[in-house]
């Protein structure tokens, strides 16, 4: 199988230039040549796609080592091979200068090696750039993340001292950018033992993720952080040292805190409460029950949990406007709508309830919240004080009459 090849042949006698291409289709190739035997021609066939060129040492008002000159002006890579009959010593000073090689016209045999060879190197050039512009392309985009994260990233050499800091960092730890800090990673943590412990993970496994740590800046304050670290390794597997990637999540630590204090202080009173409290989604069905709920309705928490609404009030939830089709409270204003229903507990009897539904709009969508007070069981309470008042004054009277 042949191997096509583009040539540009630079020689005043068509007879040697035809010896050239016997060579090399010799050797393989399937040559598609051009000759020409002056500057104005050379310049005009120089093309970015010639394979290779063939230039003889002397030619009329032209000479080798001009055209390899004018190639190199050109900015093209293209083996440049002189092929001459007596000017060896001409022709190394030409691979000084760049040529790929030279071939002595007498040993024309070797044409198809030499050929060959400055192929490969060339191949061997075009990866290199190749790679190398990977190489470039690929730190361009490590320090485009690198500057622009949100996350402090932190480079500590082979014995834990920082060498570099991003700009979230720098800000996080209170640094400046031009400022390389006097200080080994660990020497940021408020608890030794935890850098400690960190640091032997990361020996262990090579890495390490969202570690939780509290970690000090340059003023004092601490921060509750996230760490993931690898290890950086040199071409040759060498431990260079560490590169961390660093969380603040202390705010979100805090609004978790103030999230569950909020949670405890809602059930201590939902659950203490003597009025049911029952809430549900933008659907009407019910996410939380308080045992007074329980109490006047008869259901337990996890009978009640996911029902509808109309459980508890029936057809009277759609007749009072709260239906389906009328969740329609206004949750910017706050608005309360007072409603006296007719319930059924769990048994299926009927009694009156006194109803605050109130909504509520967050992030994660709309809620309801009702607050049902059982009219009947407080005119039960109305009507034994009553009961009390009337037996108390009856033993006044008795005791007067004695």
């Amino acid at each position: 199988m042949t191997t096509a090849l583009r040539v540009l042949i630079l020689e005043d006698s068509a007879e040697d230039a035809e010896l050239m291409v016997l060579e090399l289709k010799r050797a393989g190739f399937d040559p598609d040549w051009t000759r020409v035997d002056t500057k104005k021609d050379y310049l005009a066939n120089l093309d970015l796609y010639l394979d290779v060129i063939l230039s003889d040492f002397v030619v009329p008002e032209f000479d080798g080592l001009t055209a390899l000159k004018l190639l190199q002006e050109h900015g093209l890579d293209i083996p440049f091979i002189v092929v001459t009959g007596s000017f060896e010593e001409l022709a190394i000073a030409c691979v000084r200068q760049g040529a790929a090689d030279y071939v002595i016209k007498d040993r024309l045999g070797r044409l198809g090696e030499a050929v060959a060879q400055a192929l490969g190197e060339k191949q061997l050039r075009e990866e290199k750039k190749r790679i190398e512009q990977v190489m470039r392309d690929r730190e361009a985009l490590y320090y485009t993340l690198f500057d622009e994260s949100r996350d402090a990233i932190i480079i500590t050499n082979r014995y834990g001292k920082i060498i570099e800091l991003n700009p979230a960092a720098a800000e996080m730890f209170g640094y400046d950018l031009d400022e390389t800090p006097e200080l080994l990673e660990r020497d940021l943590h408020t608890d030794p033992d935890k850098a400690d412990a960190l640091l032997e993970e990361i020996k262990k496994n090579g890495s390490v993720q969202d570690f939780p740590v509290v970690l000090r800046g340059k003023s004092g304050r601490e921060m509750d952080c996230l760490a993931t670290w690898t290890i950086r390794a040199g071409a040759d597997g060498a431990f260079l040292g560490r590169r961390g990637i660093i969380r603040d999540v202390s705010e979100r630590k805090r609004l978790e805190s103030a999230l569950q204090e909020s949670e405890a202080r809602f059930r201590s009173v939902a659950g203490y409460a003597f009025d049911a409290i029952v809430l549900a989604d933008d659907k009407g069905q019910i996410s939380y029950w308080n045992p007074a709920a329980s109490r006047m309705f008869g259901y337990a928490p996890d009978e009640s949990v996911g029902k509808p609404l109309t459980v508890l009030f029936g057809d009277e939830l759609d007749a009072a406007g709260l239906g389906s089709a009328a969740w329609q409270l206004d949750s910017e204003s706050g608005q309360v709508s007072h409603q006296q229903l007719t319930a059924r507990n769990k048994s299926g009897e009927p009694f009156p309830t006194s109803v605050a539904i109130a909504t509520t709009q967050t992030a994660g969508g709309r809620f309801f919240s009702l607050i049902i007070r059982d009219l009947e069981e407080g005119e039960r309470a109305r009507q034994a004080v009553e009961i009390r008042e009337r037996l108390e004054g009856l033993g006044e009277g008795n005791q007067q009459d004695v």
